[in-house]
């Protein structure tokens, strides 16, 4: 959006690097950077004590007004997987990836953060191809605990690989190509050397301060690469104070246009087609913001039902732990769904019909029935899906 700012810090063994970026009519603007050398010997800790100094005295010393702030790990911290998961998967992406986690990586889902990033979709195959990008929570507290010292949200941590791999985006001809990217990030993730055909003049910035360009682009520009390792609920919120810099300056925009002559109509037309196009981005912008807040709500209804059943009726944990006690071996379910209207288990079977008198005998179930016809996969297992609801 016009008129944000961004903030990128490259925290390497030995240095930080900091690169302050700026949105305005004329595009992203380099607005300040620097380069700050860490004292050896000293551990992460006390590092990052050091790091949080810099930044705010680099933020105070330049006048930056509240904006992003993005930063970055190395990428020995933190894992990165391409998976594929059932189309019908992609509505409940994180949920599920939360609950399919450890088939994934060798630890368990609650030692960890994570994010993905759709990188394709089969429709003939019916499965989606998934950037899975994993760092311990051991590794990454340290870095959350920069928001407190700094006194400002941390809006990214994501790692080094993808920043670079952005920036080389957005300088090269390749712009928002995600396979290109993509490829570049693998290669950089490997340690392995990425050809630039361009030179640092060329590019408009040292190769120091390469991976802070690219994570200050995520607050002004839609990278190709887009991991973040802090959960969606712990990233800094956008501030209004680029929507209502923009409001006045529209305002301000046309009643200096009703005071020019006929000779600047042209000069105002260019003027007001740029300000049509940023219109069109806060319009995404506020669509993005109306449907997080449906999610939010949808979560809430979903706890209150939940914390229902715990008043003489199973709890969830009950009914998950009958599941896996009564459900034979060769059955799994690949998605469970608890509503108001009951309990959905999808999952694949050597009999899809032999489940149905093995729920219907159990203590907590009842109305078990097919919600649709069962299909036969490559491999001979049976596709259900079954509707039942509790007894109270």
């Amino acid at each position: 959006m016009i008129f944000q700012n961004s903030l990128g810090i490259d925290i390497s063994q030995h240095r930080v690097g900091l690169l302050w970026l700026k949105n305005s009519f004329k595009g992203i603007i380099k607005a300040e950077e620097a380069v700050y050398l860490l004292e050896k010997g000293k551990s992460l800790k006390e590092k990052l004590d050091a790091v949080a100094d810099l930044v705010k005295a680099f933020i105070e010393s330049h006048q930056i007004a509240s904006g992003d702030i993005f930063l970055c790990i190395p990428n020995e911290y933190a894992m990165i997987r391409e998976i594929r998961l059932p189309l019908a998967a992609k509505e409940n992406l994180r949920e599920t990836l939360s609950y399919e986690m450890e088939k994934f990586v060798p630890v368990s889902a609650d030692e960890i953060y994570f994010d993905y990033q759709i990188l394709a979709e089969d429709k003939e195959n019916q499965d989606v191809r998934i950037l899975l990008a994993i760092a311990k929570k051991s590794v990454i507290e340290p870095y959350l605990e920069l928001k407190e010292k700094l006194g400002s949200g941390i809006s990214g941590i994501e790692i080094r690989s993808s920043a670079i791999a952005n920036f080389l985006s957005y300088r090269l001809s390749d712009s928002k190509d995600l396979s290109v990217a993509y490829e570049r990030f693998i290669e950089l993730q490997k340690n392995s050397a990425v050809e630039i055909s361009a030179s640092p003049e060329e590019l408009g910035i040292s190769e120091d301060l390469i991976p802070a360009f690219g994570l200050a682009l995520k607050g002004l520009y839609q990278t190709p690469i887009q991991i973040n390792f802090i959960a969606p609920e712990l990233r800094k919120k956008r501030g209004k104070t680029g929507i209502y810099a923009f409001i006045i300056l529209l305002c301000l925009t046309v009643l200096f246009g009703a005071g020019w002559g006929v000779s600047r109509v042209i000069q105002h037309r260019l003027v007001e087609n740029r300000i049509n196009q940023e219109m069109k981005r806060l319009v995404a912008e506020v669509r993005q913001a109306d449907q997080l807040r449906a999610e939010v709500e949808a979560l809430e209804k979903k706890a209150d039902y939940l914390n229902k059943l715990q008043n003489g009726r199973p709890t969830a944990l009950d009914m998950m732990a009958e599941l896996s006690r009564i459900i034979p071996d060769k059955a799994w379910v690949q998605q469970l769904i608890i509503s108001e209207k009951g309990l959905q288990l999808e999952g694949f079977a050597e009999s899809a019909s032999e489940l149905i008198p093995i729920l219907d005998a159990s203590q907590f179930f009842k109305d078990v029935a097919f919600l649709s016809s069962i299909t036969k996969e490559r491999d001979g297992k049976e596709r259900f899906l079954i509707g039942l609801k509790t007894k109270s």
